[in-house]
């Protein structure tokens, strides 16, 4: 295991920079879908080379809708063996029937900062608990955290112990691994093992 430095910077956002020499134009709301192709790093994190400046300087960068910032790194991020693989697509201003289930919802956030909203539910295996939780969707995070007692309950439904050294939980090869159910504004999603355990 080796340890990853990035020295980030903070991009100033084009409307404040306008608006502080007093030239900020009103921005107008697109009717437009842009489907992004993105980079599968490992399971961990999703990449997409986008280009900034000029003249234009390509950036591998990290979706995240955990924060209003988009970080950029100062110098080339060297990754393992795997070069550009294939880990999904982002869809922005647009509902994606391509690569989207049945259920498409929407459930008012409790807060925007973060994409906070309420989920009133969480099953896996044996294990079940109905109660109002705030989460947050964040695709920079490559992990489920929660209050310690219904992380617990759903790692124990699988049989996972945890190690302290890593702060992962590990599940026998032999477990029997079952959908993950999270209830959001009435509508189950269901998130097949694929999607949370990594081999």
């Amino acid at each position: 295991m080796g340890l990853r430095e990035s020295t980030m910077v903070r991009i100033q956002s084009y409307c404040r920079k306008k608006q502080r020499t007093g030239r900020c134009l009103p921005f107008q709301r697109r009717q437009c879908t842009v489907p992004q192709n993105v980079n599968d790093y490992g399971g961990i994190e999703y990449l997409r080379n986008i280009t900034i400046g000029t003249p234009p300087q390509p950036f591998l960068v990290v979706l995240d809708t955990g924060s209003a910032y988009l970080w950029v790194s100062s110098f080339p991020v060297f990754r393992g063996a795997a070069i550009n693989v294939p880990g999904g697509v982002f869809t922005y201003g647009g509902l994606d029937t391509t690569n989207c289930g049945d259920v498409i919802a929407y459930q008012s956030l409790s807060s925007a900062t973060y994409y906070k909203f309420v989920a009133t539910g969480f099953s896996l295996g044996s294990y079940s608990i109905y109660k109002k939780y705030q989460v947050i969707s964040d695709t920079i995070s490559s992990y489920i955290a929660g209050p310690k007692a219904v992380i617990d309950g759903l790692a124990n439904a699988l049989g996972a112990t945890y190690h302290s050294n890593d702060q992962y939980y590990y599940l026998p090869c032999s477990t029997t691994k079952r959908t993950f159910d999270i209830t959001i504004g009435g509508n189950v999603y269901s998130i097949q093992p694929v999607n949370y355990i990594v081999d």
